[in-house]
């Protein structure tokens, strides 16, 4: 689910659609999280589609913790990628700001840290970048992505330490079990460099198990 304070702009040919903020938004928000409307898709599920059906999940389906594809029921699934992000995936699986969003600014986040997209996995884990920052990467490379995670790392928890600290419209829409142990992580100040680690690994190694005959 996508924070409700967006709208979707048509941008270019090239990129098509992204996702820009209706009002300010502070460091610390919660944007995006996966909730129980959003679409499994399963390797024996994308095996059967037709080769239309197909580019629209690669297109669209991201792979979380468990190394299955999820599609998003809503507005989410437009979230474009940028060398310079302004929201990053959490190890609690949800994306936060990670400084101030403008009225009008396009959300967007890091696919090397976070997406995964199954198009991306075909192409051999990396994807030509068009997002025209000034420390744009050009080729953004899956395997390369731990080089980076000290930065995100440093900026997920700076934001993190924002969450309780600002408006949260999505909050009480988080699993009331995901919700609590997410609180008692935060009071308990845990480490997340580790808990990125993990989740990176165990995602990679749970991808590999279900779709590596596919992609292989």
């Amino acid at each position: 689910m996508l924070h409700p304070s967006h709208e979707l702009r048509f941008i270019n040919s090239a990129i098509g659609y992204g996702i820009f903020a209706t009002e300010p938004i502070p460091k610390g928000t919660i944007i995006v999280f996966s909730d129980s409307l959003d679409i499994k898709i399963l390797p024996r599920m994308y095996a059967r589609f037709s080769e239309k059906f197909r580019e629209i999940v690669e297109s669209f389906t991201y792979i979380d913790k468990e190394g299955q594809g999820v599609l998003p029921w809503d507005n989410a699934k437009y979230l474009n990628h940028s060398c310079e992000p302004n929201i990053l995936l959490t190890p609690y699986l949800f994306f936060i700001s990670t400084h101030d969003i403008a009225e009008s600014e396009q959300i967007t986040t890091d696919y090397g840290l976070l997406q995964a997209y199954l198009d991306v996995y075909q192409q051999g884990e990396f994807f030509s970048c068009q997002c025209g920052s000034s420390n744009c990467r050009k080729i953004a490379n899956f395997k390369e992505i731990e080089q980076y995670l000290p930065l995100f790392i440093a900026c997920l928890s700076e934001a993190l330490s924002c969450l309780f600290q600002v408006k949260q419209p999505l909050l009480n829409l988080i699993n009331t079990k995901e919700k609590n142990e997410l609180i008692k992580a935060l009071q308990n100040q845990t480490d997340c460099s580790k808990l990125m680690l993990d989740f990176l690994k165990k995602r990679k190694y749970n991808f590999q198990r279900k779709w590596g005959k596919l992609f292989s």
